[in-house]
């Protein structure tokens, strides 16, 4: 089975997952600013990762108009995400504000933890994080949820672990859909 995994990545850390998954799948690699060039026919599976940015998975739907030519192609998207995903945000709301349940049930989906690094990170992003920063320092009266995204927020981190590519690299070792 020939796979093609086509990452979107502001900071790196999506692209870090993508070449993970590449040198342990044997799969070819490409960054979405390079996709028409690709020739999607010569593909038996795709998939596409991203990361999510206040609930919306970047890019995803360029992916998602795809979805109807590649009939008989797997099909998978890997979100990259640099909250912790709580109680408050399971990985099953990420997908399903994302996808329709028929596209969930055509496309695997995979979550991965990632990061923040606020020295890749654009102007825009670095000012909207400032106030996401301001807002929960300033609350009161914070919810554990709130807590952990305070802490996650104040500073450059990187969550991202190769471990966490095994359900990928399984998926895409299997010879059915």
């Amino acid at each position: 089975m020939k796979a093609l995994i086509l990452y979107h990545s502001k900071t790196g850390f999506t692209q870090r997952y993508a070449e993970w998954i590449a040198e342990e799948t044997d799969a070819d690699c490409e960054s979405f600013d390079h996709r028409d060039g690709i020739r999607f026919g010569d593909y038996d599976a795709v998939l596409f990762g991203s990361s999510v940015h206040a609930a919306t998975i970047l890019k995803l739907k360029w992916f998602k108009r795809q979805i109807p030519d590649w009939e008989g192609k797997r099909l998978a998207v890997f979100a990259v995400g640099a909250m912790p995903l709580s109680s408050g945000t399971p990985v099953e709301q990420l997908f399903a504000q994302n996808l329709t349940a028929e596209e969930r049930r055509r496309v695997a989906t995979f979550y991965l933890p990632g990061g923040l690094d606020y020295e890749r990170m654009g102007a825009v992003d670095r000012a909207m994080m400032a106030i996401f920063r301001k807002m929960l320092a300033g609350k009161k009266a914070r919810t554990p949820d709130e807590e952990a995204a305070l802490k996650a927020i104040s500073s450059s981190y990187d969550a991202s672990d190769r471990r966490a590519i095994a359900p990928i690299v399984r998926w895409l070792a299997r010879d059915e859909q």
